[in-house]
């Protein structure tokens, strides 16, 4: 037993030493880039995480799909009101109720 090296911890070596272990982060990377993807990290209040967590359950999509599409709302709005369009909510009869205002 006196010639044997000992065992090595996985989780504390370098990576590049086991070739058996997959370096999963570079291969999300790798994954992401050939798709054109972009990871971004943000903050936002726990009040606004349940707010899409809740529309991702209701919805039955991710909750990158929900934040997707929320983005895609919000620059269909801008561009209408950037281009001095009015934004409103209407009823069922067509009666404006609201009217919203993006600075």
């Amino acid at each position: 037993m006196s010639n044997m090296e000992p065992v090595k911890n996985k989780a504390s070596g370098n990576s590049e030493n086991w070739p058996g272990v997959i370096r999963i982060k570079e291969i999300q990377a790798e994954v992401m880039r050939s798709l054109g993807l972009v990871r971004l990290s943000v903050n936002i209040n726990a009040q606004t995480a349940r707010v899409i967590k809740s529309i991702a359950k209701d919805s039955n999509i991710s909750i990158t799909e929900v934040i997707r599409r929320a983005i895609s709302v919000a620059y269909f709005l801008y561009g209408e009101s950037r281009s001095g369009r009015k934004i409103v909510v209407t009823d069922k009869r067509g009666r404006e109720i609201k009217q919203i205002f993006l600075n």
